[in-house]
C-alpha cells in the first residue's frame, strides 16, 4: 500500500478506505486511489501552508521537502509552533475536502 506521508494530518489508509467505502476494490485499484488521495492531501497541506507563512518560511519549506519529502508532517509541526492556528486551519481544510470528496464519490456511485 501507499505510505501515508502526512502522518496524523489526514486519516490513515484504512480510515480512507472505510470512509469512502472502497474495500471492494482490488489491491491495485486501492493503491491507485490511495496514491491519488495522498498526493491530493499533500498538495492541500502545502497550499494551506503557503497561504499562512512568510516567503522565507516558504523557501525553507521547499528546501526541506526537496531533501526529504516525507518530512511534511514534521515541517507542519515546526511551523505550527510559530504560527497560531495553522494546525487547526490545515485540519479544517482536510475535513472540508474529505466531505467534498465523499460527496463526489457518492455522486459517481449513483
Amino acid at each position: 500500500m501507499v505510505e501515508n506521508k502526512q502522518n496524523d494530518l489526514v486519516p490513515s489508509q484504512d480510515e480512507l478506505l472505510s470512509y469512502f467505502n472502497l474495500a471492494h476494490l482490488s489491491d491495485e485499484q486501492k493503491n491507485e486511489v490511495l496514491q491519488g488521495m495522498t498526493e491530493h492531501f499533500s498538495d492541500l497541506i502545502i497550499d494551506t501552508l503557503l497561504d499562512s507563512i512568510s516567503e522565507q518560511q516558504a523557501r525553507d519549506l521547499e528546501n526541506a521537502l526537496q531533501m526529504d519529502p516525507v518530512s511534511l508532517s514534521q515541517k507542519v509541526q515546526e511551523l505550527s509552533s510559530h504560527i497560531p492556528g495553522l494546525n487547526a486551519k490545515i485540519q479544517i481544510t482536510i475535513a472540508r475536502e474529505l466531505e467534498v470528496l465523499k460527496t463526489g464519490f457518492e455522486q459517481i456511485k449513483k
